[in-house]
């Protein structure tokens, strides 16, 4: 597609542009025209801005529920948007982006990387001082399993001091070892995980601290 002086660069091409998926052939007389049009350097800032707004907003756009956008920004995701300038869909995005950024946290809280934590039995006199995580935060426990019984899954439990139990879940084991995801340790304190075989036989007992 030719860019002679006297036309402007279609808006379908400076998208492509500045995707960078703009067709070689065309690439030549584009770059040319844009040298010598301040028009189209500048329609080209705002749809740079446009496409950066597009891609920050993508992930929550997928996990969005659709309605929310609507009540948020009506027509969202009408055709509207393509007969508004280039910098107001950017504005918008740039909008939506915060907006839902502080719904998503709301609803589900800031997530946290899972820390993982083995597992070890005494096998002495002297017992094993208990493991440590960070109160509050995702686990993965990990547990050897090569001096139990051999069984396809197991029953783990999490109790406080008290006896009580606060988490339970049961587990596949796996080329001898055991690994099972804790949506979040309670609060401060000490507490026991307790491995059970199917027959909810107690096989081990761990001691687990949260700090």
């Amino acid at each position: 597609m030719p860019f002679g002086t006297g036309n402007h660069i279609e808006p379908e091409a400076l998208e492509q542009y500045s995707m960078g998926t703009l067709p070689e052939p065309q690439m030549a007389d584009f770059e040319e025209h844009l040298l010598i049009c301040a028009g189209c350097q500048d329609r080209l800032e705002e749809t740079d801005a446009y496409i950066q707004a597009l891609r920050a907003v993508a992930p929550q756009l997928r996990n969005a529920r659709v309605p929310l956008l609507e009540r948020l920004i009506p027509g969202v995701m009408s055709p509207l948007r393509w007969r508004l300038p280039v910098w107001a869909g950017a504005a918008a995005m740039v909008a939506l982006v915060a907006v839902t950024g502080a719904e998503w946290s709301r609803q589900r809280g800031t997530p946290r990387e899972p820390v993982v934590v083995v597992l070890e039995a005494s096998r002495g006199a002297d017992p094993i001082s208990p493991a440590r995580a960070p109160a509050g935060s995702p686990l993965v426990l990990s547990f050897e399993l090569t001096e139990l019984p051999s069984y396809t899954s197991y029953q783990l439990e999490i109790v406080d001091s008290t006896g009580r139990k606060v988490w339970g879940a049961s587990a596949e084991a796996r080329n001898g070892k055991l690994m099972q995801n804790v949506d979040r340790v309670p609060g401060k304190g000490n507490y026991f995980v307790r491995l059970y075989a199917p027959t909810r036989e107690l096989l081990r007992e761990y001691g687990l601290r949260a700090e």
